[in-house]
């Protein structure tokens, strides 16, 4: 049964060793990238951003066709018409044939007709369609501030990935440190057995703490290669391409912490999210002004050239052509509508209510966001400082630990226990790195900063 649980773990092992070759000669063959350039990728490559980039180029799309209302219109129509009879017309006819009560008709004109016209419209008072325009032009604004603020959101998303491979392979690397440290303290186990100065239980234990790290590992090394397909995707590149990272994770040194107050109102200035409220208050108010105009009287002036001409069996080269203009003036106004305009206006002024409301509400929330991340920062920042302390103290205990150890004046006991402070130390000092790290991410995703 122990020669079972030996071949098992030998498998592992085994196993675990060609994964980490096979992904050590990936790579060598993986591409360097710096977070600078990892997102300007994103910023140009990202399928979301993309989409968002159309969605600006509708809405000016949008805008020129309001606008085209208000330019001059020209339309050329022509039609050819045969009659197996001549033309009808009622009110002629011989009198003292027609009975007193029915209307006499007769035919005339040629059985082959044709006529050209040239039509000319061009609006000269239509308020509708300049408050239409105005308000196509503020959603231009709306489009843009929505593509900034996804910018900011897939930015802060490369940056979160980029950061998380980052402590990943930290912490992959100290896990591979731990398991040397531990791999060591087993072979001097076996010595000291083997020389009887120890027990076979001190072996045993050093054996299961080196196969207890393994695991550990390789969902390290899992996560790391999930993370990479996941900064690809965000990349816009094949979520397979090999890619190293050619930054490193670094401390924070002498960081200036933000204050609270002047966040707050640089937030108020800069987050996008405010802005499209903001934004959103004044398309409301403009869709009242829309909704009011449509009841005011458009006026057009109007134009056309005539050409007719009328022959018989086809014979139009040999018929003449006489032709018919005018200009004048259209004023349209609506009467009765069915009440659609008075709430279309009330839906206007609702909508406007509503969008003031959402501003007062994100404003009161970003005070609290602006709070939690300033303390946050601060939170982490002093936790760095106490965590390097705390590793520094555990790497000095560790090297005194293993230096009485292998002279006989420490357990192997007391000497797991230094190996596993060291390790949660450096883990713990990783970690509040990281915190900080991710809680300045929010912080420029709050503020709406694109690189």
């Amino acid at each position: 049964m122990k020669q079972y649980h030996h071949l098992k773990g030998y498998i592992f092992t085994g196993t675990l060793a060609l994964y980490l070759l096979s992904a050590g000669g990936s790579q060598l063959k993986a591409q360097d990238i710096s977070l600078d350039s990892v997102i300007s990728k994103a910023q140009k490559n990202n399928n979301s951003l993309k989409a968002d980039a159309l969605n600006i180029d509708r809405a000016q799309s949008q805008t020129i066709i309001s606008r085209s209302y208000l330019r001059p219109e020209v339309g050329f129509s022509s039609a050819v018409n045969h009659y197996f009879q001549q033309p009808l017309f009622f009110g002629f006819g011989d009198a003292g044939t027609t009975p007193a009560d029915k209307i006499g008709y007769g035919r005339f004109g040629g059985k082959d007709q044709a006529n050209a016209s040239l039509d000319i419209s061009v609006p000269i008072y239509s308020p509708l369609q300049r408050s239409t325009i105005e308000k196509n032009k503020l959603e231009e604004t709306q489009r843009r501030l929505q593509y900034r603020m996804k910018a900011a959101d897939v930015t802060a998303a490369v940056k979160q990935v980029y950061l998380r491979i980052l402590v990943l392979e930290k912490r992959k690397q100290l896990q591979q440190e731990s398991i040397e440290r531990n791999k060591r303290a087993l072979a001097d186990a076996r010595s000291l057995f083997l020389q009887g100065k120890a027990l076979l239980v001190d072996t045993l234990r050093a054996y299961t703490s080196w196969k207890n790290l393994e695991p550990d590992l390789l969902r390290i090394s899992y996560a790391i290669d999930v993370s990479k397909e996941q900064l690809n995707i965000l990349m816009g590149a094949d979520p397979a391409a090999h890619i190293s990272l050619a930054d490193t994770l670094q401390a924070p040194e002498n960081d200036t912490l933000p204050d609270e107050p002047a966040l707050f109102a640089r937030s108020l200035q800069e987050r996008p999210e405010l802005q499209l409220l903001s934004l959103q208050r004044d398309i409301s108010q403009k869709e009242v002004a829309t909704a009011k105009n449509a009841r005011l009287p458009v006026i057009t002036g109007v134009g056309q050239y005539l050409l007719q001409t009328q022959a018989n069996s086809f014979k139009y080269y040999d018929a003449y052509y006489p032709s018919t203009s005018f200009v004048g003036a259209k004023i349209t106004l609506p009467i009765y509508t069915g009440g659609r305009h008075n709430e279309r206006i009330k839906k206007a002024q609702i909508e406007q209510q509503q969008a003031s409301i959402q501003y007062t509400d994100a404003t009161d929330k970003l005070q609290g966001q602006v709070k939690q991340i300033v303390a946050n920062l601060n939170e982490t920042y002093q936790r760095i400082q106490t965590q390097a302390t705390v590793t520094s103290t555990a790497e000095s205990s560790y090297r005194l630990t293993k230096y009485r150890y292998e002279r006989g004046a420490a357990t192997r006991l007391e000497l797991v226990d230094a190996e596993l402070s060291l390790t949660s130390a450096r883990s713990a000092y990783l970690e509040a790195v990281f915190d900080f790290e991710a809680a300045k991410i929010e912080m420029e995703r709050l503020l709406g900063t694109t690189h």
